[in-house]
């Protein structure tokens, strides 16, 4: 292998290594007997990681969903399909967090 070759792969894997550690990681907590949709919005309520719109997951057992985007102020969206309550939105938070979702699909809550 040339240097040229390898000065350029090792400043490709520094970029890799800092771009992935600026990450913020949120892990949610689900169990609801629904399909349900969560998502992360930054400060203007831009989705920026997550579930798309109409993605809906099967949530009815318990098990972790984790969501990995850029370092900056977010918050947390969560929607469970053909539920009466409305999607309900937690935050502004910085850093990791964890969240819990849970209950039916009439009643339920995404505690923070």
């Amino acid at each position: 292998m040339k240097p040229q070759s390898f000065y350029l792969l090792t400043v490709f894997f520094m970029c890799l290594f800092v771009l992935k550690s600026q990450a913020t990681k949120v892990s949610i907590l689900e169990n609801v007997g629904a399909f349900c949709r969560i998502w992360i919005e930054d400060s203007n309520h831009k989705r920026i990681a997550g579930d798309g719109k109409g993605h809906y997951r099967v949530c009815d057992t318990v098990s972790y969903n984790h969501i990995e985007f850029s370092d900056q102020e977010y918050y947390i969206v969560a929607k469970v399909l053909a539920s009466f309550e409305k999607q309900k939105r937690r935050g502004p938070f910085k850093g990791e967090h964890y969240c819990s979702i849970h209950g039916e699909v009439d009643s339920w809550d995404f505690d923070c």
